[in-house]
């Protein structure tokens, strides 16, 4: 299960979330939802959320410091944020910072889905999206579950589409298609991604050393690591922690 918290001042946009994580994510749980920052930070100290919805407007404080703030709780949790408009430099920092997607309202039904689907699958656990309200086949099902506690299992590796495809026993080509199917990316971007993704929690939340990350999120080579770092985030990974790291 995939534990969820709405924070939004606009009931309606909070009902709207609700509705999508309930109808279309059969292993979300929705947590008690917040309209200010004060009520989703004690949310937040009562419980494990996995996932944050996060509206940038909220009234009674700065939602950057609530993140921030809910960072250094639970700094494995992965975000969402809506905003009233596109600001560029406020989003670039949202998606620096480890923040699965930056919206901008008015939310359309499909970028939201997406934006849960990914974060759901970067937390490890298998997203159940009801897409087109179809449910995938049991059998799908069993694949897709398997491939991703495999890679997730073993993404410190030198992990090839080949090795998926053996895992499950299934066809290289048909695997592809399966994996770009589910996530919307090849496996190859979902691989560094995850990656990447992971050695944001590190540099944010450990003082191990950039060659100990990067080995232990799979890049034998501290210099390639470097460089595959900076092209997602445009920082290097020592800019990386000493901008996010959580004291």
């Amino acid at each position: 299960m995939c534990y969820v918290m709405i924070v939004s001042n606009d009931i309606k946009e909070r009902q709207y979330l609700h509705q999508v994580l309930n109808e279309d994510f059969l292993n979300a749980v929705v947590l008690p939802e917040a309209a200010t920052a004060t009520e989703a930070l004690k949310i937040a100290q009562l419980s494990q959320p996995e996932l944050l919805l996060l509206s940038l407007t909220l009234p009674d404080e700065e939602s950057s410091l609530l993140y921030k703030e809910i960072l250094a709780l639970h700094p494995s949790i992965k975000v969402v944020l809506f905003d009233d408009v596109g600001d560029f430099k406020r989003a670039q920092f949202a998606l620096r910072a480890g923040a699965i997607d930056y919206l901008v309202r008015p939310l359309q039904s499909t970028d939201v889905k997406n934006a849960i689907h990914r974060a759901i699958i970067n937390l490890n656990h298998v997203s159940l999206l009801n897409r087109d309200g179809k449910l995938t086949t049991y059998k799908t099902k069993q694949s897709v579950d398997r491939m991703f506690i495999y890679l997730h299992s073993n993404y410190q590796k030198n992990l090839t589409l080949n090795d998926l495809a053996d895992h499950v026993h299934l066809n290289k080509n048909y695997v592809s298609r399966l994996f770009k199917e589910t996530v919307g990316m090849t496996f190859i971007a979902y691989l560094t991604n995850y990656r990447i993704q992971r050695s944001k929690d590190l540099l944010r939340s450990t003082t191990d050393n950039i060659t100990d990350i990067a080995m232990a999120v799979g890049y034998i080579e501290p210099t390639y690591f470097s460089r595959v770092f900076k092209k997602d985030t445009l920082l290097t990974p020592l800019q990386y922690r000493q901008r996010y790291h959580i004291d």
